[in-house]
């Protein structure tokens, strides 16, 4: 796909230069393209981007969120942000995420697990070795 753009999220910079950089690249690339896929991974909590259970990103109002997440700092999409893609694809492996994507199959508030947000897209793709 030679047309296809990445956007990193960190650069040289410190974290709230960094932030506010991906922020812009990622409103950017939002208005300047015709289809946006996201590749998310999904963590044995829920999780995916760096949306944890309970963060601040859940209920951000921007497309992109900063905070400290206890053990590291974070930069991440949002809710918001997620709900501009054309297209989401999902890579989750191991038996500690069945349980997880299991709950996938049930309505459960984005603050127990935010990866529920990819369910809103039109086009889900979700890679996996989950077995029911």
């Amino acid at each position: 796909m030679p047309e296809a753009k990445l956007i990193p999220v960190l650069a040289n910079d410190d974290f709230l230069t960094s932030a506010q950089n991906f922020a812009i690249n990622l409103e950017r690339a939002f208005l300047n393209n015709d289809y946006v896929v996201g590749f998310f991974g999904i963590g044995s909590d829920g999780h995916t981007a760096g949306i944890l259970p309970g963060s601040p990103a859940i209920a951000a109002s921007e497309l992109t969120c900063a905070y400290d997440a206890g053990n590291f700092k974070r930069i991440t999409i949002t809710p918001k942000a997620i709900a501009y893609l054309n297209e989401a694809i999902v890579f989750a492996q191991g038996e500690f995420k069945w349980p997880i994507l299991k709950q996938l199959n049930q309505e459960l508030p984005l603050t127990t697990q935010p990866a529920q947000v990819l369910k809103t897209l039109k086009r889900l793709t979700i890679f996996s070795d989950y077995q029911n």
